[in-house]
């Protein structure tokens, strides 16, 4: 997680220790440049940590490169990744409930989704905010209550109870009707069907036969998605050149949300005419 300085004050730093380590109720705080963790070179930071075959880490692989870091550090690792942004490591709930206490408020700030934020934030005809994921502060709180008021209401639940059902039933078949040795795929398939119905009121069909298809409409979505998530992992922890230039790794993070845009942006009924 990463960390604005306010927050460094609560953070403990011998291997294996932990912001909780206290006498009673009082915490103990140590320095925050005292929690250990990989050394972070002039320029380039931990980044050589990240290279492909030579590297102790893997930008796709976060629950591995966690574990290690746990079992080398301990509960709190610090890592700059890129020189003069520190982030934090936070493994023990204890810990990290200390960290919301402290720092959290209504309005949280997250240091994430920096390169979706600048590409809404340029293509400003078709968004008005940079997204519930990438804004902070009193706007996300804007947008999350709007959210609530849709999402959250006892009985716009209830209107989706049968059609949610019956899309977890056909997933629940096609997991019967065969072995699968990598679920994801189909279980990004549940996710895409779940969020078009509750969000636009328009199935995807997305466990049909044309639609299991590499080249379909739900196929591209979810390619689309998953190229997002790994573009903004390793363009807001890399160096960011891409505040200056369209890099390729930006390019195609571009690419991948103007694809789920001109989904987003057609009404249902075009949709279904298409169908």
């Amino acid at each position: 997680m990463h960390l604005n300085r306010s927050c460094q004050r609560l953070f403990g730093g011998a291997k294996n220790y932990s912001l909780c380590t206290a006498t009673g109720f009082k915490l103990n705080p140590r320095p925050f440049e005292d929690i250990p963790g990989p050394k972070s070179l002039p320029i380039i930071g931990t980044l050589y940590k990240y290279l492909p075959h030579i590297g102790e880490y893997n930008f796709n692989k976060l629950h591995k490169n966690g574990f290690k870091k746990l079992s080398k550090y301990g509960p709190l690792v610090k890592e700059e990744i890129v020189p003069g942004v520190n982030i934090v490591w936070v493994f023990r709930p204890e810990d990290i409930a200390e960290i919301f206490k402290a720092e959290a408020g209504k309005h949280p700030e997250r240091h994430s989704h920096l390169a979706l934020l600048k590409y809404r934030k340029d293509r400003s005809h078709v968004y008005n905010s940079g997204g519930l994921l990438p804004t902070n502060g009193s706007d996300w709180w804007r947008i999350r209550k709007e959210f609530q008021k849709a999402l959250s209401k006892p009985q716009n639940i209830i209107n989706y109870i049968s059609v949610i059902d019956n899309v977890v039933r056909q997933f629940v078949k096609l997991c019967g009707d065969k072995k699968y040795d990598d679920l994801l795929p189909l279980i990004s398939r549940l996710f895409l069907e779940l969020t078009c119905l509750v969000a636009f009121d328009v199935s995807m069909n997305s466990f049909s036969i044309a639609e299991m298809q590499v080249d379909s409409r739900s196929s591209k979505l979810i390619d689309a998605a998953l190229t997002t998530n790994s573009a903004i992992l390793k363009l807001d922890n890399g160096i960011q050149l891409w505040k200056y230039f369209k890099t390729p790794l930006y390019k195609k993070l571009c690419t991948s949300q103007k694809l789920m845009e001109e989904y987003a942006t057609e009404s249902p009924l075009s949709w279904l005419i298409k169908k």
